[in-house]
């Protein structure tokens, strides 16, 4: 584990889930875990952040200022298969929505599904998960799992400041040199 309770958050964390009452200390859970690995959970609109706007813009803000995001999977719908009549239980349209914004957005994406609850197809094209009953009952059974994600997507922050930097320092470099460019041609001109 990269923390102890004294140091500040190093990242953001963008927590995608439910509001529902039912689904509080599942969330709860989760943002315990992030935050032990220095994440500061934030942006979810309804909870964490709440503006008189329109709430599609907010969220898609409040991913784009995330370093990562990190779904947290509930039951919500009562579904079935129309061609097999199958049952399962889904999630959220919504949690679906803001995976499907963190990626367009670029943004590392990982997930915690509670057991029981379908991911349909989408969720695994784009990140790995960790399947937890409960957060306090199943931590030490995937705390292995757990802390490889999370280790690992630390590393790809790490990476994406990284590349921003230099980026900025790109373009520093570049108007510095086009200004002392247009100062020279300035001088020349002047000087004849």
């Amino acid at each position: 584990m990269r923390s102890d309770k004294l140091t500040k958050y190093e990242g953001k964390a963008f927590i995608s889930c439910s509001l529902r009452e039912e689904d509080k200390d599942f969330v709860n859970g989760i943002e315990k875990i992030v935050r032990s690995f220095k994440f500061e959970p934030f942006g979810t609109v309804g909870r964490h952040s709440i503006a008189p706007r329109n709430v599609a813009e907010h969220i898609k803000e409040n991913i784009i200022k995330a370093d990562i995001v990190v779904v947290a999977v509930t039951e919500r719908y009562f579904q079935k298969d129309i061609k097999t009549n199958n049952e399962f239980v889904g999630f959220s349209e919504m949690l679906s929505v803001e995976m499907g914004m963190s990626y367009m957005a670029d943004k590392p994406v990982i997930a915690f599904v509670k057991k029981g609850t379908d991911t349909g197809s989408f969720l695994s094209l784009i990140t790995e998960y960790v399947v937890l009953k409960e957060p306090e009952s199943d931590i030490e059974k995937n705390w292995k799992k757990i802390t490889s994600l999370l280790n690992n997507t630390w590393k790809i922050v790490v990476k994406n400041r990284s590349k921003k930097s230099d980026s900025e320092w790109k373009g520093i470099v570049i108007g510095s040199l086009a200004t002392y460019g247009v100062y020279q041609l300035i001088r020349r001109v002047i000087s004849k």
